[in-house]
């Protein structure tokens, strides 16, 4: 597969006699395969509280790995994976995302006939927004890293329309973070760890069919889970050990298994619907 094209745009606007404006890189890559893209926008020059701006679009392409480092706050990182499948597939692409700051956005969008794709995102910092997202026809065998740690008040959502996908968020020594996981087809996976004392936290799970959710919450207290499983042939697992005032709910119907284990824990709710 050849490139056809891969233009590499950055820009930094430098003001005499003041510091940098924030800064801008853009990569396009379209039918292209084994380029390697890395971002990094440390804000050492520039105003960290202006921003940095780092774009990614990569159209029918394969393993290619793109890495995105911002320090700083008010930053925006987007990667965009587009394909058509069979013909111009977009497969094997793995997008990282690191962030440490405050307010900042990250996004990654894979869609058409998109398989096999790994998106990873780390954020360290207050009132961040990221969202990963596998959708079209045939976005199967997908995966989502997302990691939160000594952040609070961060907004962190995955979807996944295929099967096959797994989305897996972690958050450690962070506090009132809400936690979205949509999963439309079957085969799915969504593990979601909450550690380090943390409080205040909501996840909520919604599956289709045929799939897996496993919540662990440990240290922590004052979290709220809620699992939704549409269909059947679902299991929804929760593990609390040494935590406190968390809040368990799960929905399911038909065929589908249930399992809360509570270990050395105060206060909880738990309650389980099955119809």
């Amino acid at each position: 597969m050849k490139i056809n094209k891969l233009a590499f745009i950055v820009s930094a606007a430098l003001v005499s006699g003041t510091a940098f404006a924030g800064n801008d890189a853009d990569v396009d890559l379209q039918q292209s395969s084994f380029d390697r893209v890395t971002i990094t926008q440390v804000t050492a020059h520039a105003n960290p509280e202006l921003g940095n701006h780092a774009e990614v679009d990569m159209k029918y392409s394969l393993s290619n790995p793109v890495t995105i480092y911002q320090n700083g706050n008010s930053n925006q990182a987007k990667v965009d994976v587009s394909g058509t499948w069979y013909t111009n597939p977009a497969y094997f692409n793995t997008v990282g995302i690191s962030q440490n700051g405050d307010s900042n956005n990250s996004t990654v969008f894979v869609k058409g006939g998109a398989d096999l794709n790994t998106a990873t995102v780390s954020i360290t910092g207050d009132s961040n927004i990221t969202s990963t997202t596998f959708d079209g026809d045939n976005a199967d065998n997908n995966t989502a890293t997302i990691t939160v740690s000594n952040g609070d008040e961060n907004k962190i959502t995955t979807y996944a329309s295929g099967s096959g996908n797994t989305a897996t968020v972690n958050v450690t020594a962070s506090d009132k973070n809400t936690v979205g996981i949509t999963q439309n087809s079957d085969s799915n996976t969504a593990e979601v760890d909450i550690t380090g004392y943390s409080y205040g936290n909501n996840v909520d799970i919604v599956q289709w069919n045929n799939n897996t959710a496993d919540v662990d919450i440990s240290n922590s207290w004052w979290n709220g889970v809620d699992i939704d499983q549409t269909s059947s042939l679902s299991s929804a697992t929760v593990e609390i050990s040494n935590s406190t005032l968390n809040r368990v709910e799960i929905l399911q119907n038909g065929a589908d298994t249930s399992n809360v284990n509570l270990a050395y824990s105060f206060g909880s709710v738990v309650s389980i619907t099955q119809d």
